[in-house]
């Protein structure tokens, strides 16, 4: 522009605008936000390291399920280059609050199993029908355990203990 003696006051004006608006969107070197990905950087470490070594091993398929999500939002975060330290912050603790959770264990439900069949071959005229429908609710209660992919190690202790 500044060398065309043909440019308009229009012309002039926009580039002015666009050179002001250049300036005002330099940053300063002091102005840029210091971000610190270390934890971030050994949470991610830490739980590849329990994936490698096969410790996920009957943690509960939720907690799975939420550890991949948090894993792979934690790595996004750590390969952005422009990531605040607020994105930092709420990927480590995502990720930090999921491997707190790798510790609700599945239950194992082989006894709970075998007295549920137990009790499925019992013959109800031998019993009075009180007894027999509060078993029948407990048994109900004990179906529901074992279909619960997601049923913990107490939940199925105390489902087994109802029942026997």
């Amino acid at each position: 522009i500044l060398n065309d003696n043909s440019a308009t006051q229009e012309q002039v004006n926009e580039a002015i605008n666009i050179l002001t608006d250049a300036i005002d969107n330099l940053v300063k070197k002091d102005d840029v936000e210091e971000v610190n990905k270390t934890i971030l950087a050994m949470a991610i470490e830490y739980v590849q390291n329990l994936k490698a070594n096969g410790e996920l091993e009957g943690v509960v398929p939720a907690v799975i399920k939420e550890l991949e999500a948090a894993l792979k939002e934690a790595k996004e975060v750590l390969a952005n280059e422009n990531a605040t330290q607020a994105q930092v912050d709420i990927g480590e603790k995502r990720l930090i609050n999921v491997i707190h959770m790798l510790e609700f264990k599945v239950g194992d439900k082989t006894k709970l199993k075998e007295l549920v069949e137990i009790i499925k071959i019992l013959d109800e005229s031998k019993y009075t029908t009180s007894t027999w429908n509060a078993l029948q609710v407990e048994l109900e209660k004990a179906d529901k355990v074992i279909e619960d992919e997601n049923a913990m190690e107490e939940e199925v202790a105390k489902t087994y203990e109802s029942l026997n």
